[in-house]
């Protein structure tokens, strides 16, 4: 059974979070199945789960497209930069070239998969919601995801996420309020040194999650003091990239709100007794 969480949880209502919990969040879709961020991901994910994670690069001719290498060597076996081709060029490689099957054959090769429009998914999927790790650092990359969102009606359907700092400094000034994102490295790196000298009072974030590994170094993270400290900021605890289903179910008993997973159906299934 869950602990009952001490704190205040946030009282910003993102449709976002409007799911039940826990999370499941498909990484790359369903990555461990098929290859990661194409339509057969995504749709294996979408079988399972109302969240997909994924990552977002522009092209050349300003696309905005879901991929999460800058170089399309290790999914596609070419070594082109995604920022020097054009939308229409990028058709030309096979997003299935690399990917080894769970049975060890290259059985999506050759299948006509491609690197996916944001467009594309926005409107296959019209009822799930979407993780979006911007990668690009133009400062105008989050404003041609917004665009696109809104021309799909996706924009309560979608949480903004970003590592580097300066990326997510430029996410936040462009972005609705209505829209959450989460924490960038900064913004983790200073939770963690607070909890660890115990002196979070002073502690503020702009994030409304915090999406991170379970483990670093010699630290658990995923431990129900840490989830409770979140908490207590009304900020939710999503964890990557986890497989075990032993570890998400600790994780979720520890008072995580998502799993980020390469295996979405198998999470889901592993969950179920929570």
């Amino acid at each position: 059974m869950r602990p009952k969480i001490k704190g205040k949880m946030s009282e910003k209502n993102f449709a976002y979070f409007d799911q039940a919990k826990p999370r499941i969040l498909g990484h790359r879709g369903a990555s461990g199945l098929a290859p990661e961020n194409t339509l057969p991901s995504f749709e294996l994910a979408a079988a399972v789960t109302d969240y997909i994670e994924t990552d977002m690069w522009l092209t050349i001719d300003d696309v905005p497209v879901f991929l999460h290498d800058q170089n399309l060597l290790r999914t596609c076996g070419a070594d082109v930069d995604i920022g020097e081709v054009t939308f229409e060029e990028l058709k030309q490689f096979d997003a299935g070239f690399t990917f080894k099957a769970p049975n060890q054959t290259h059985s999506f090769r050759d299948q006509g998969i491609l690197v996916p429009s944001v467009e594309e998914i926005f409107k296959t999927f019209p009822n799930k919601k979407f993780n979006i790790e911007i990668k690009d650092a133009k400062p105008h990359a989050i404003q041609k995801l917004l665009e696109v969102a809104a021309s799909a009606n996706a924009l309560d359907r979608i949480l903004i996420a970003a590592e580097d700092d300066t990326i997510m400094k430029n996410v936040r000034a462009a972005l609705h309020p209505t829209i959450p994102t989460s924490a960038c490295f900064g913004e983790v790196f200073a939770f963690l040194q607070g909890m660890l000298a115990g002196k979070l009072a002073s502690y503020s974030c702009k994030a409304n999650a915090f999406q991170i590994p379970d483990k670093y170094e010699t630290h658990d993270l995923g431990d129900a003091k840490i989830i409770q400290a979140l908490h207590a900021m009304g900020i939710e605890a999503h964890y990557w990239t986890i497989n075990d289903p032993k570890r998400m179910q600790e994780l979720i008993a520890n008072g995580a709100d998502g799993i980020v997973t390469d295996f979405p159906g198998l999470a889901r299934d592993s969950l179920l007794s929570i």
